[in-house]
């Protein structure tokens, strides 16, 4: 999964990050409000389902940036998919990864630092251990966390090969 988020976080479409931002600033704008009635479309029903995944285990995939558009910006949950988009890299640029091995041009390597930190970051935020338990179990479960680490998880230097 974080392989995933790297790649995703890093190599994005920049036309459709630009038009995500612009269409999660409306949104904030008009306070959330106005979600359009008996609207289907393949991105609202993928933008729901990343939603109500981000809601049980708190942990927003970087995915839902692909689905964005004018019905289903609607639907997203603003202010963490704002706080997702105002955290992505400046530049997208390719990662090469091999299981947890990543590659990029000298250039970027702190950038790609940057995103591995947010991503352990959001994970030690999140209740992502917990929603997968209760999925296996069939029923909630309470994992307990001896701590946030959060914080000290984004300001550290992180060695990534």
């Amino acid at each position: 999964m974080i392989v995933r988020e790297i790649s995703r976080r890093c190599t994005y479409d920049r036309t459709q990050m630009v038009k995500a931002m612009g269409l999660c600033f409306a949104a904030i704008a008009l306070s959330h409000t106005s979600r359009p009635a008996d609207k289907i479309s393949p991105n609202i029903s993928m933008v729901r389902t990343l939603t109500k995944n981000f809601h049980e285990s708190g942990f927003l995939s970087a995915r839902i940036v692909d689905y964005i558009d004018e019905d289903s910006i609607h639907y997203a949950p603003l202010d963490e998919l704002f706080d997702l988009l105002d955290n992505m890299p400046k530049h997208p640029f390719p990662v090469l990864s091999i299981h947890d091995c990543f590659r990029v041009h000298p250039n970027y390597g702190n950038d790609l630092r940057k995103q591995y930190n947010m991503i352990l970051s959001e994970l030690a935020q999140s209740s992502l251990l917990q929603s997968i338990v209760s999925q296996i179990v069939g029923e909630d479960t309470v994992v307990s966390k001896f701590g946030d680490i959060s914080e000290q998880i984004v300001n550290a230097d992180y060695a990534l090969s």
